[in-house]
């Protein structure tokens, strides 16, 4: 129904916004262009294969689901799929929460880690 796939519109810009984050963090750190294939390889491919995106994580063991839903991409999988199906996600507070706590942290991380950069 469109009313729920309009509400996974407002979903997917808090999924920009915690990645916006944790990439702006990522850039403080970088010390050059290459650094940024290191961020690729090592923590989102690993991410958006453990994240539900392409199969179920219920179908994993055990300790890769509780390591996946530490990741924000799990709990953006979690809100939009359900939403484009007309339901109501289970748990939508939490993954609200979590997304957001991601864009809060991974914003004031890149803010620490830049002016700390620019006082040197």
């Amino acid at each position: 129904s469109w009313p729920m796939a309009l509400a996974a519109v407002g979903v997917v810009v808090l999924i920009g916004l915690a990645f916006a984050a944790l990439g702006l963090a990522i850039n403080a750190l970088a010390s050059g262009y290459d650094f940024f294939s290191y961020y690729m390889t090592l923590v989102l491919t690993p991410m958006m294969m453990l994240s539900g995106v392409f199969f179920p994580v219920d179908k994993l063991p055990d300790a890769v689901q509780a390591a996946s839903q530490a990741l924000p991409l799990y709990h953006g999988v979690a809100l939009v799929r359900p939403l484009l199906a007309g339901q109501v996600p289970e748990g939508a507070l939490l993954h609200v929460a979590v997304l957001a706590g991601y864009a809060l942290a991974g914003f004031y991380v890149a803010t620490v880690l830049t002016r700390r950069r620019l006082m040197r």
